[in-house]
């Protein structure tokens, strides 16, 4: 049903792959069947079924193919209207997870997947300049047709109260909305690029970053694909990839988490970004940006950083007067089935999520 209504349409006369016919030797036609940063984050199992002896095609979104033409040693990379050839499988990029049988002890985790183009970096290094302050990215909304966006996405004057003379500030979005665009004139401490940033341009402004912000869009996944330190701001009822109750994310290890704590809640995720920018310093032009110790992840050193303090300070105050559970108002259970309440409906998802069965996963969320 989804291969009928994606556009294009993906039906084809040979066989669906999905991990269990030998493919050494054959070729699998992978393709992309959803967001630009879905398509960041799994072509990494590129390099798995090259193992598998298979010649790949995969074919992605035409903002990504000249960023994705790296892949070439392990498959050949078109656009949407590029040569597909004959071919003797094909796979939707998002069922490879299930292919591979992936599940939270076995998901490929290079620290580095996708990397800049030299000359691109090169080219940005002198644009802009010398670096004496730790350099951030910012990236505050994602695509607005995207159906969860509201939710997600910020406005500029949003991150406004986080900007300081401490940093330099880099915008990484090729476009803006009408609604930030007085707001991103009128502070001179956010450097703009405008069309100038394609994706190609943007991994290698990355490259150049100490540190990357980013709401829950491709960019957060192209500073984690190519093993910059990122920060993921995420709505309280985040994507299903993110998982829950985490500060860390298993697809990408430089990633650090900062969730709303309650439902819209973003101030108490601001108030946590601007306590660890207080504490950023600036790395070497190569370099990653230094943390101080009490800053890292509880999970890495021991100790609570002051997300995780003030977070748990917001969910104490709810565990006073703890909620019912509501049931979940969803077509996802059967005619005269009970409907599930919200803790199971999420506990069921992360069995889905945990057995590879990812599209059921987010069918719940």
């Amino acid at each position: 049903w989804r291969r009928k209504k994606a556009s294009p349409a993906r039906i084809y006369d040979q066989p669906l792959w999905l991990g269990k016919e030998d493919i050494a030797g054959k070729t699998l036609f992978v393709y992309w069947e959803q967001g630009l940063g879905d398509t960041i984050q799994f072509c990494r199992y590129v390099y798995l079924l090259k193992e598998r002896g298979a010649k790949i095609i995969l074919q992605v979104q035409q903002p990504l193919v000249a960023l994705l033409k790296q892949l070439a040693d392990a498959a050949e990379v078109v656009g949407p209207n590029g040569k597909i050839g004959k071919f003797d499988y094909h796979c939707p990029l998002m069922s490879l997870p299930l292919a591979f049988g992936t599940d939270l002890s076995n998901i490929p985790m290079r620290k580095q997947y996708l990397q800049s183009d030299p000359d691109l970096r090169d080219r940005w290094a002198k644009r802009l300049g010398p670096k004496k302050k730790p350099r951030i990215g910012l990236a505050w909304s994602g695509n607005p047709a995207h159906w969860k966006d509201r939710h997600r996405s910020l406005k500029l004057e949003q991150l406004v109260p986080l900007l300081s003379d401490r940093a330099e500030f880099i915008a990484l979005h090729k476009d803006v909305r009408e609604v930030d665009r007085d707001v991103l004139n009128e502070n001179g401490r956010i450097a703009y690029f405008g069309n100038e940033l394609d994706f190609d341009n943007t991994a290698a402004v990355i490259d150049l970053l100490d540190i990357v912000i980013s709401v829950d869009t491709s960019l957060a996944h192209l500073a984690g694909a190519m093993g910059k330190p990122v920060w993921v701001l995420l709505s309280f009822s985040s994507d299903w990839r993110w998982m829950l109750s985490r500060e860390d994310s298993p697809w990408y290890p430089n990633a650090r988490l900062f969730r709303q704590p309650k439902r819209g809640d973003w101030e108490s995720v601001f108030k946590c970004v601007e306590i660890e920018l207080e504490n950023l310093r600036c790395a070497p032009q190569e370099g990653a940006s230094e943390l101080r110790p009490t800053d890292r992840m509880s999970g890495r050193n021991g100790g609570r950083s002051s997300w995780e303090k003030h977070a748990n300070t917001n969910r104490a105050d709810q565990q006073k007067t703890p909620p019912k559970a509501k049931p979940v108002q969803s077509t996802n259970h059967a005619p005269g089935q009970q409907a599930l309440s919200i803790e199971q409906a999420l506990n069921l998802a992360l069995q889905h999520l945990s057995a590879g069965r990812l599209s059921q996963a987010e069918g719940i969320y």
